[in-house]
């Protein structure tokens, strides 16, 4: 996503670049709004293609409410040890564990249907 607040002025041999507060907020709110249409598309893209791989939109939508249920987790063990630090690898945490949430759900979904195929051993003690 780009941003022409960011662009460099240069008109014949006159280099200027500037700064308003103003206009740095409006930009932040613009960026942001565009990344969370990116993290809306991924989230239904993930769904679909859970649902599909399953067979089940029930199974997809409880799979991402568990995954969307643990970032408040994370963020109050965060918070709780009193995390003072905070980089551009913390807004990339949701894509993170999306997918680690989506990989073990497909884990999971699989040796559930590989189990059907186990044979049943009961035994005799």
């Amino acid at each position: 996503l780009h941003s022409p607040y960011r662009d460099e002025c240069q008109r014949a041999q006159f280099n200027m670049k500037f700064f308003a507060p103003y206009l740095a907020n409006l930009q932040f709110s613009t960026l942001v709004s565009e990344d969370l249409l990116v993290v809306s598309a991924s989230v239904l893209f993930v769904t679909f293609y859970i649902a599909f791989h399953s067979g089940s939109l029930l199974m997809a939508l409880l799979g991402i409410l568990q995954i969307v249920l643990s970032l408040p987790v994370a963020l109050f063990f965060y918070t709780a040890f009193r995390m003072q630090w905070f980089s551009q690898l913390h807004i990339l945490a949701f894509f993170i564990v999306l997918g680690i949430g989506a990989d073990d759900l497909f884990v999971l979904l699989d040796a559930w249907r590989q189990s059907a195929r186990l044979e049943v051993e009961v035994s005799g003690t």
